[in-house]
């Protein structure tokens, strides 16, 4: 509950301060950095790294290894755009793939703990327990906030409140087994 409690007020913290503007951003970032920020998709992304793709390749055509090298010295904003647009498609796709395992994993949590809630009411206490913890680990675990970001700013909110959401179910789920636990016993 503990852990819980901490990681879930850490998401509504993050979520709501996230990327907060500040007067630097108007002298730091160029235009294609702020492309990448604003992407509402992977498809733009990629249609922008295209772009930049085939004007490389059309000016690096025909030419040897050491004309290339010059090429990069005389076009580096050319060459920095290319290799800003790669690296956000693939810090992209590498918070898509973690959305797919937080949601695959936190599910896979779920099952245990209700699987070991149901034994544990059976009577099978010690096999229910012994579900029931990893299942609580597993949701916890894969719920745990989220330590950097970089990259489109629309993924990683994407991410981050999946986290904020199953964070509380995690919370309440806890909260319930404890109340439903507490409940039974008073019966008894």
């Amino acid at each position: 509950m503990f852990v819980c409690l901490i990681q879930t007020v850490r998401h509504v913290y993050v979520r709501f301060n996230y990327d907060r503007p500040s007067v630097l951003n108007n002298y730091d970032e160029d235009q294609t950095d702020r492309y990448i920020k604003n992407s509402e998709s992977l498809e733009l992304l990629r249609v922008k790294f295209d772009s930049v793709n085939q004007a490389i390749k059309i000016i690096e055509k025909g030419k040897t290894s050491h004309e290339i090298d010059s090429l990069r010295r005389e076009n580096d904003k050319l060459y920095d755009a290319e290799y800003d647009y790669r690296s956000a498609i693939q810090n992209w796709e590498s918070k898509e793939e973690e959305l797919r395992e937080v949601i695959v994993f936190w599910l896979a949590g779920l099952f245990l703990l209700v699987l070991g809630a149901i034994l544990y009411y059976k009577n099978l206490k010690w096999l229910g327990i012994a579900l029931i913890i990893p299942g609580l680990t597993e949701m916890i675990w894969w719920s745990s906030p989220q330590m950097t970001s970089s990259g489109a700013t629309l993924e990683f909110l994407k991410l981050l409140s999946t986290k904020l959401i199953l964070s509380f179910i995690s919370l309440i789920t806890l909260a319930s087994i404890c109340m439903l636990d507490k409940d039974l016993k008073s019966q008894k």
